[in-house]
């Protein structure tokens, strides 16, 4: 249990670091090189290959083609559609990578026949950070509302844009739509930029958690940041301390 809240926890905060960094500016915005995006899915795909067998799914890759962009920032945007469209299948159903050149660029295409999404969800909600579409199937399914934050901020600094179809029981499918040349004054590839822990020292976090062992964790990391940290057991707690503080304190 520790080992699997560990993991929970891991994975959020690195989420949350990896959007604000985005939004901060800090991404390296011309540290491009041509990415082959075959290899790439190939990658994210063996990542999950025990959860895709343990659902009895069936994922295929066609097609392949080169995208402009940041290695690791290319692979959060497949893994973070693959993720999705595992999480959200059906038992026994299936996931379909295609990869397709076209005159301006590559198509990069996620499909999955799994529960869908409610189109006002699609319109008003899928990009805000930690909203989920709490109907049906979806409340049950484990998620923090980020991947899909993140995936925005990633095609935002790309310059890519993303087209998404969903139907309620029929499954969604993902086409992302990215530049394929690439720029004469590109920088070198600095793949390890995106996964540096900021410095946000000055900065001050309100820490809301039930559970000991999570909130040692969730400090440990945090403790990396060098912000300053406030501890609440409770909601309430965390209201009454925010009450209590100066205005722009956290």
């Amino acid at each position: 249990r520790i080992y699997k809240e560990c993991l929970r926890l891991g994975s959020l905060i690195s989420d949350m670091l990896m959007l604000s960094k985005i939004e901060n500016g800090e991404q390296p915005e011309k540290a491009y090189a041509e990415i082959p995006l075959k290899d790439l899915a190939c990658e994210v795909l063996n990542e999950f290959a025990e959860e895709i067998k343990k659902r009895n799914l069936t994922a295929t890759i066609n097609g392949d083609g080169k995208v402009l962009g940041d290695q690791n920032m290319i692979f959060e945007l497949i893994e973070n559609l693959v993720s999705n469209a595992i999480k959200y299948n059906k038992e026994g159903g299936s996931i379909t990578v295609l990869i397709s050149e076209t005159g301006q660029g590559v198509c990069l295409q996620v499909k999955d026949t799994g529960i869908g999404m409610k189109q006002e969800f699609i319109d008003r909600y899928i990009f805000k950070p930690f909203e989920r579409d709490e109907s049906g199937e979806v409340s049950k399914t484990e998620g923090n509302g980020l991947g899909m934050s993140i995936t925005k901020s990633i095609l935002d600094v790309m310059g890519a844009s993303l087209d998404i179809e969903s139907e309620l029981g029929k499954g969604s499918v993902f086409r992302i739509h990215a530049k394929l040349k690439i720029d004469s004054n590109v920088m070198e590839d600095t793949r390890d930029e995106m996964t540096k822990i900021p410095n946000i020292s000055g900065k001050r976090l309100l820490v809301v958690e039930d559970n000991e062992i999570n909130m040692e964790i969730i400090l440990a990391i945090l403790e990396r940041t060098q912000a300053q940290t406030t501890k609440a057991w409770t909601a309430e707690e965390a209201l009454e301390l925010y009450r209590d503080s100066e205005e722009g304190y956290f």
